[in-house]
């Protein structure tokens, strides 16, 4: 009995060490998600919309640039300093991350354009209307400070109707993503069975895909965005990956080539303009609409878009007991692209001009420096 208890006690501290990466990758991609969705949420507060314009692309073209640089560098990084090393090194890099994010905070704060001063601001009104008034409004401060994080989202999302729409635009395109990729996926094991030629063809694949969008969010994008509406740019994006994914289900067998190339055009307009756009959208809202309605479609949104459609594609697959083939796949894109097709026009009605966003986020800014008077 004794050597069973060490066996299952040996067994269970195995099983400990393979969980630990397991739970160090999930904790570093909620805290890596939680610093990139905070550092957009900053840019998005103190730019106006047509700075946005010009700087969303480069911005977004330098983290592609140095994502690339990055992943192309692991292969030689991990032969000299070993997994520990860029375990390190990763932590390094996220340090560094919080620390230039919490020197902009600080910079905002001195020059008086911190974003935090517009909800203090809008709690210091709201106090000052209570204490004016009383009965009902005393009443219904004292049960908005007693709401939770749920309600408190529920009443944004019904406030503002902007991010309900966003929301099903990120669902639908994240479920989009996730067949044309199990779509790719297959159809690429099929035609190239061996691991070293396949993994060269994905590699040089991801590539043309990071270089392609670095071209457009540096020499195009930042002219483009300053002279077309977003509203235009939301209800023209989805054009292309339809066409490329309504070719492709009418094929019977379709080839590897026009299911990468649908898969390219989708991830090239995501990297280069549906991120661009998508920042803009926050940029006239309030801020608790740029934060908290922001972090919701961040983890709601595109996790639940990305880890639900393959749930169902799972399920189907166990219930059917039968994968699905690349005739199905195909459809099952059309399908998609056509939603999010959809999704992005209704979410264009929600989108103002670019004067009338301009005029809402300079309106917002200038209230900023009178809360820096008032400390």
């Amino acid at each position: 009995m004794g050597e069973n208890w060490k066996e299952t006690a040996h067994g269970w501290r195995f099983d400990t060490a393979r969980c630990f990466p397991l739970e160090l990758f999930l904790a570093w991609n909620a805290y890596a998600h939680l610093l990139y969705t905070q550092h957009w949420s900053f840019i998005g507060s103190v730019l106006t919309p047509s700075q946005g314009a010009t700087w969303f692309a480069s911005i977004a073209g330098m983290s592609s640039i140095t994502s690339t640089l990055a992943g192309s560098a692991v292969s030689r990084l991990v032969n000299r300093i070993g997994l520990t090393g860029l375990l390190e090194g990763t932590a390094i890099c996220l340090v560094l991350s919080l620390l230039c994010a919490d020197f902009a905070y600080s910079i905002a704060e001195r020059n008086g354009f911190d974003p935090a001063d517009e909800i203090k601001q809008k709690k210091r009104k709201a106090q000052e209307r209570a204490s004016m008034k009383k009965g009902d409004k005393a009443d219904d401060l004292a049960v908005e400070k007693k709401k939770g994080t749920v309600a408190k989202s529920l009443d944004l999302f019904r406030r503002v109707p902007t991010l309900g729409a966003l929301f099903w635009e990120v669902f639908v395109f994240q479920s989009l993503s996730t067949i044309l990729n199990l779509c790719f996926i297959t159809k690429l094991k099929a035609d190239i069975p061996d691991d070293k030629i396949r993994a060269a063809w994905t590699g040089n694949f991801w590539a043309l895909v990071n270089a392609v969008s670095g071209v457009m969010q540096f020499g195009i994008m930042p002219l483009f965005m300053n002279k077309v509406e977003p509203s235009l740019v939301w209800c023209g994006m989805p054009v292309f990956p339809a066409i490329c994914t309504i070719v492709q289900c009418f094929q019977d067998d379709p080839s590897l080539d026009l299911i990468a190339f649908s898969f390219f055009v989708a991830k090239v307009m995501d990297y280069s303009l549906r991120n661009v756009v998508n920042e803009m959208v926050y940029m006239p809202l309030d801020f608790e609409s740029r934060y908290l309605g922001k972090e919701i479609i961040g983890v709601f949104g595109n996790r639940l878009g990305k880890s639900g459609m393959s749930i169902i594609l799972a399920g189907l697959t166990f219930v059917s007991g039968r994968d699905f083939s690349i005739f199905e796949l195909s459809q099952l894109t059309a399908l998609a692209s056509l939603s999010w097709w959809a999704t992005t026009i209704r979410l264009s009605n929600f989108v103002p001009k670019k004067r009338e966003a301009e005029a809402q986020a300079k309106s917002r800014q200038q209230e900023m420096p009178n809360t820096k008077k008032d400390r």
